[in-house]
């Protein structure tokens, strides 16, 4: 991750904006991966690399959104995510003093899985 404060780079857009500037600062550490995604057609719309406080983010003009962690961080969620059942989750949604996120986080999980499921039948 890059240091706050230093020099960015900047990376070409996927389509100029509206102001007509048709390139935008990066940090240096995420700006192949920024370029890649609008060379592909992905307009990015805002990103920062976390600069060693937190997990690096990529915001995509159809509103998803990029988490960017390390590979042992992405295995300890996915691995997290698949000990809990989706009974689990429920009882932690629905519990008193459940945060807004925690439970926005457990209703994407259950639909996620849901998709998930119904896409393999459907196969």
């Amino acid at each position: 991750m890059c240091e706050w404060g230093i020099e960015a780079t900047q990376v070409k857009l996927a389509k100029p904006k509206s102001d007509g500037r048709t390139h935008a600062p990066v940090d240096p550490c995420i700006a192949d991966i920024v370029q890649s995604l609008n060379d592909s057609g992905l307009q990015t719309l805002a990103c920062c690399c976390g600069h060693g406080e937190t997990n690096g983010r990529i915001s995509l003009e159809d509103g998803r959104e990029l988490i960017l962690m390390s590979f042992d961080e992405a295995q300890a969620l996915d691995a997290k995510e698949k000990r809990l059942t989706d009974a689990e989750v429920r009882d932690i949604i629905n519990a008193d003093g459940c945060d807004k996120t925690l439970r926005e986080f457990g209703l994407n999980l259950l639909s996620a899985r849901l998709k998930f499921r119904l896409a393999r039948r459907s196969a």
